[in-house]
């Protein structure tokens, strides 16, 4: 009976310090993706003026790269999902609710880890976004009436679910597996920073490229939504697959990729695990 009120303070400390962690990730990654995006602007505004169908006209002062940028920063803090990503990855691995978490950093089931916990994360936070999304785009009457509206927010949720869980399994498994391997993961110097640039436009790399043909059906099953089922072209995502690939050729699936789109990215996981290294790491 003498020991209830230490366990008790036992469970509490340890929920208090898994809230502050979970604070303290999301809080990183925020101000990684503030910073991140403020770097990759130019490139972001570079591409778009390059790409319009009119005569670029090229801002006459270097601010004007960052037009707009300032209501990005304030969206990387208020509840992004690609914020709640790095948080819910890391509380994942943390807690070790994955029945194969090793012992050894550098095991098979170390790298299996990074991997479904990357995946996990994306999944969840896309099904909590998911039916937002829905009805900031499309018209709630166009969703049923009854259950049916209800059922109706979640109309494409399985492909969108499966893309971000595709994606950010490849984003961050591969990422977190090969920082274990690089000799400078704990240097807050340049060479910590080059090394681990190049690991992160790898993965990110990687997941963007092998993610792209489920992108395109999800893509292509959300842009029909706007119009009435009897106009649909396809009616599965099974459906979008074989007709895309029939009619347009395997090409198709990988449509629109640009090198600059991985960019961002990348610095956003560079920024984050320097940030990480130089709070936690060193300590260690």
């Amino acid at each position: 009976m003498s020991h209830a009120p230490q366990e008790e303070t036992l469970v509490n400390t340890s929920r208090k310090a898994t809230n502050f962690l979970f604070l303290t990730d999301y809080l990183i990654g925020g101000a990684s993706r503030a910073i991140g995006r403020t770097l990759t602007a130019p490139i972001d505004r570079f591409m778009i003026l390059l790409h319009h169908p009119e005569k670029p006209k090229f801002p006459q002062a270097c601010f004007l790269f960052w037009r707009g940028n300032l209501l990005n920063m304030i969206k990387s803090f208020f509840p992004n999902t690609v914020v709640f990503n790095f948080a819910i990855k890391d509380l994942i691995k943390r807690q070790n609710y994955l029945p194969f978490q090793a012992v050894d950093q550098r095991g098979y089931g170390f790298v299996v880890n990074q991997f479904v916990s990357g995946g996990l994360a994306g999944a969840c936070c896309e099904f909590v976004r998911f039916p937002f999304d829905n009805i900031m785009k499309f018209r709630v009457g166009q969703l049923g009436s009854g259950m049916e509206k209800y059922f109706g927010l979640f109309k494409g949720a399985g492909i969108s679910v499966m893309s971000a869980m595709v994606y950010r399994s490849l984003y961050f498994g591969l990422n977190d597996s090969l920082r274990e391997v690089n000799t400078y993961r704990n240097d807050l110097g340049v060479k910590g920073v080059i090394s681990k640039y190049g690991i992160a436009q790898l993965a990110s790399a990687s997941a963007w490229i092998m993610n792209s043909p489920i992108s395109t059906i999800h893509r292509r099953m959300i842009m029909q939504q706007q119009y009435s089922p009897n106009q649909w072209h396809y009616n599965s995502s099974i459906d979008c697959f074989k007709k895309i690939l029939r009619n347009e050729g395997i090409s198709s699936f990988f449509r629109g990729l640009r090198f600059s789109n991985t960019i961002g990215p990348a610095v956003i996981l560079t920024l984050y695990d320097q940030a990480h290294c130089y709070l936690f790491e060193q300590e260690k």
